[in-house]
């Protein structure tokens, strides 16, 4: 299951919504939502590997290019989630930037 805040979401640009969608699917493509299932601890790298497995996705699926990922890279800069356990704003814009 995906859950999504429509407050953060509908406030953003098209491609910073998809790009925070995608993350969480990538969540479950690479396996940590059954490892959470299964009772272990998130690792702090999982948030780091979700968003580059979403910007990817959108690089090579939906033809997202360099003035997209700028967008998704200033409005992470920017957005700040109450209670969220992985790395924000700054930090965690620049681990997007080392996404391969």
């Amino acid at each position: 299951m995906i859950l999504l805040d429509a407050n953060v979401i509908n406030h953003q640009p098209i491609q910073l919504a998809e790009f925070l969608y995608f993350s969480e699917c990538g969540h479950h493509v690479l396996g940590h939502v059954l490892k959470a299932a299964g009772g272990d601890s998130p690792k702090l790298t999982d948030g780091s590997d979700a968003d580059c497995w979403a910007l990817r996705f959108l690089q090579h699926s939906a033809g997202y290019g360099a003035s997209d990922t700028a967008i998704i890279v200033a409005g992470l800069a920017a957005l700040r989630v109450p209670g969220y356990a992985y790395p924000q704003g700054a930090e965690r814009a620049n681990a997007l930037r080392t996404c391969r």
